[in-house]
């Protein structure tokens, strides 16, 4: 089975991670043609036209993502189109095991654990999209997007700490602060900004998790490395529109349908 479809039609804006669970299928986007066997996973940019080429037998998942969802993760200029990923690669074989399960697990899976749980997916997969290009380069560019990744990365695990400072974020990937802030001002941002953002987008996570409702806003605060009430509130609010208990309190409501 043949199947296309021209960007200039179409008024979809998604990325598709397709897992070839048997057969075999020919993908051509761009300048790249892809082969995937069965256990293979290839990314699909339905921005841009691309062919599909579904042999006899082909069975074939596909996992449908917001492209907002992926470039907040790697950036507007990832090489994503018609890359194959290393299924020698352990994280890459979880995320080809769960796109496997994906279908049917997730329609009993309540709609609030759906969210997070899809949340945990998205990382998986940028994650194996890192260790692949870091160890297949897709690009000239891709040496230097591995690196912000790996800062990016780097920063997300440390971000609990309450020591972490732009030293230390920079040394977490092995390199300067300058270049980090170099690599940083492609996404619009500085080191320090995205320290403090990407505790913000952990805090708001938190605050609109039902499972975290126990919580109190100062022990969420702490628990992603901010030292002082005050000067998270504001941040918050800044960033957020109102806040954080605010911010709680509409969710909640809004959430429940009132």
């Amino acid at each position: 089975m043949r199947t296309s479809k021209d960007a200039a039609r179409d008024d979809h804006d998604d990325i598709q991670l397709c897992l070839n669970v048997a057969g075999k299928a020919t993908f051509i986007q761009g300048d790249r043609e892809t082969t995937a066997i069965a256990g293979d996973l290839v990314l699909v940019d339905t921005r841009r036209a691309f062919t599909a080429d579904y042999r006899a037998a082909t069975v074939a998942s596909v996992i449908t993502v917001p492209r907002a969802q992926i470039e907040t993760r790697l950036g507007r200029h990832a090489p994503i189109a018609g890359h194959k990923f290393d299924c020698s690669n352990p994280v890459v074989k979880i995320v080809a095991a769960l796109a496997a399960a994906l279908p049917s697990a997730m329609n009993r899976v309540e709609e609030r654990l759906a969210i997070r749980l899809s949340e945990q997916i998205l990382d998986l997969i940028v994650i194996a999209y890192t260790a692949t290009t870091e160890m297949q380069p897709v690009a000239v560019s891709s040496p230097r997007l591995a690196t912000r990744l790996r800062l990016k990365f780097g920063i997300d695990h440390l971000l609990s700490n309450p020591e972490l400072n732009p030293a230390m974020a920079s040394a977490s990937a092995g390199i300067s602060i300058r270049y980090a802030n170099e690599l940083l001002a492609e996404d619009g941002t500085s080191l320090e900004e995205h320290i403090v953002m990407s505790r913000l987008e952990r805090c708001r996570q938190s605050l609109e998790d039902h499972a975290q409702m126990h919580r109190s806003i100062s022990d969420i605060a702490f628990s992603w490395g901010f030292t002082s009430i005050p000067h998270f509130s504001r941040r918050f609010k800044s960033r957020y529109g109102a806040g954080p208990r605010d911010y709680r309190a509409r969710f909640m409501l809004s959430d429940s349908g009132l």
